[in-house]
């Protein structure tokens, strides 16, 4: 994607600070198609709010 270095550790800590997430950069753009939660930060550091969204049977996990 080309970020400037420490572009994704503020991404990160704005995610978990306000219990959000961050958006998969493969679904952002994509016409006609609603944006996912990047996998690699839901691994990593899900939040509350998607811990409790996976138990529910709100996520789903598709392969790219």
């Amino acid at each position: 994607m080309g970020l400037k270095d420490g572009t994704v550790e503020r991404m990160v800590r704005a995610a978990t600070k306000s219990e959000g997430c961050i958006p998969c950069h493969e679904t952002t753009y994509r016409q006609g198609k609603g944006e996912a939660v990047c996998r690699g930060f839901f691994e990593r550091h899900a939040t509350a709010p998607l811990q409790i969204a996976k138990r529910l049977g709100y996520i789903v996990f598709h392969e790219p």
